[in-house]
């Protein structure tokens, strides 16, 4: 049975979605003291059959955790593709057994989900 995005944040506890800006440099912050962050991103080849998400999981001080990447067959529009990243992230999280506060997107279309 698939998890919907919506569920599988309220199942994390996830309090904030950060949108980063692509198109304005903005640098990656540190999350709060005793707080994780989760960074996802995707990638579309359209020439290929094939996307690329991936996750990544960083303490207070910037160090990493955890992090993720694997291809997903198929041809997608880059607003699912971001979907896409942000439920495979969160699924690594609870995989990891992680409790993340934030989780943070370059793709505003699919914070705002």
């Amino acid at each position: 049975m698939e998890t919907s995005l919506h569920a599988l944040l309220v199942k994390c506890k996830i309090e904030h979605l950060i949108r980063s800006s692509v198109t304005n440099v903005i640098p990656w912050e540190l999350p709060l003291p005793s707080y994780l962050k989760l960074n996802v991103d995707a990638a579309c080849f359209f020439n290929k059959d094939f996307i690329g998400i991936g996750a990544i999981i960083r303490d207070a001080t910037g160090i990493i955790c955890a992090a993720m990447s694997k291809p997903i067959n198929g041809l997608f529009e880059p607003l699912t593709a971001e979907l896409l990243a942000l439920r495979e992230g969160i699924r690594f999280l609870l995989h990891k057994e992680f409790v993340i506060q934030f989780v943070e997107s370059d793709s505003q279309l699919a914070i705002g989900w």
